[in-house]
C-alpha cells in the first residue's frame, strides 16, 4: 500500500539510512548532518554511503502538493516522502494513506 510519511519518519524505519554522528568511526568528508543512506542504488557515495534525502530515496519519491493533498495533509517542500510498505506495518501515528 502507498504511504505518506515524514521523511524524518521514514528515516527511522528504513533499513537502509545511516546515522554518521551515531557512528563517528568511520571517516566520512560529508556528514549530510547525520542523513545517509547505504541502498546500492543511491549516487554520489562516499566512502560507500550516500546522503539520506527525499529527493533521491530510491525506496519511494518526494511528495508534491497535489499528493499532499490527496493525502489530506499540508504541503511542506522536501518534507514528506511517498513509500510502499505491506498494509501489515502501517502505522497510524506516522503515516497518512489515500483519502
Amino acid at each position: 500500500m502507498k504511504v505518506l510519511m515524514n521523511m524524518n519518519d521514514w528515516s527511522g524505519i528504513c533499513g537502509y539510512f545511516f546515522d554518521f554522528d551515531a557512528n563517528i568511526e568511520l571517516e566520512i568528508e560529508e556528514k549530510n548532518n547525520g542523513y545517509n543512506c547505504w541502498h546500492s542504488n543511491r549516487g554520489h557515495k562516499k566512502v560507500g554511503v550516500g546522503g539520506c534525502h527525499v529527493g533521491v530515496c530510491p525506496l519511494g519519491y518526494e511528495a508534491d502538493e497535489e499528493s499532499c493533498m490527496k493525502f489530506g495533509v499540508e504541503y511542506e517542500e522536501a518534507k514528506y516522502i511517498i513509500v510502499d510498505i505491506r498494509e501489515d506495518d502501517y502505522d497510524n501515528d506516522t503515516m497518512f494513506k489515500l483519502h
